[in-house]
């Protein structure tokens, strides 16, 4: 049902983004933070819903769709236009979302990249706010755009 949702509603899910490249890094960021919430797709899955409710970029002086496609700086990007009510509604479960991942574990921990490198970074905060948007994703593409509780979110980032 979740998957479902995310595909079919995916204006709602995403509409906190302003802009995405279709080839972007941040698609897949997307991607691995509805995984961490248990919703298993794929960034070409993902596409093709954006692009399935997208329309071309209209006239400048028209009104704009939700979604639309314009050519930027790195080619093709999808930009979102929420009402006022849902950036505000989004706002509001991103801060109530620091507001418990603040409190979290700041220890950096030594991480390996490629070509070796050990590098000393924090990484408890940064997957559990990622976990946490995942879930929200998923709650706003079932509409559901309340402020989620401190308890609710915590056990979002405990699992």
């Amino acid at each position: 049902m979740s998957r479902t949702a995310v595909l079919k509603n995916v204006t709602a899910a995403l509409s906190n983004e302003s802009s995405l490249e279709k080839n972007g890094v941040c698609i897949r960021g997307i991607v691995d933070q509805l995984g961490y919430a248990g919703i298993k797709v794929t960034r070409d899955e993902l596409v093709a819903a954006i692009d399935n409710v997208s329309e071309a970029h209209p006239s400048c002086f028209g009104s704009m769709p939700p979604v639309s496609t314009h050519y930027g700086p790195f080619g093709l990007e999808y930009r979102f236009r929420p009402t006022s009510e849902v950036k505000d509604a989004h706002r509001a479960c991103t801060d109530a979302v620091y507001a418990v991942t603040d409190t979290m574990d700041r220890t950096p921990r030594p991480y390996t990249i490629r070509g070796g490198e050990t590098l000393s970074i924090e990484t408890v905060r940064p997957r559990a706010f990622a976990t946490a948007l995942g879930h929200l994703r998923v709650r706003w593409a079932k509409n559901n755009f309340t402020v989620p509780r401190e308890s609710t979110i915590r056990q979002w980032v405990s699992a």
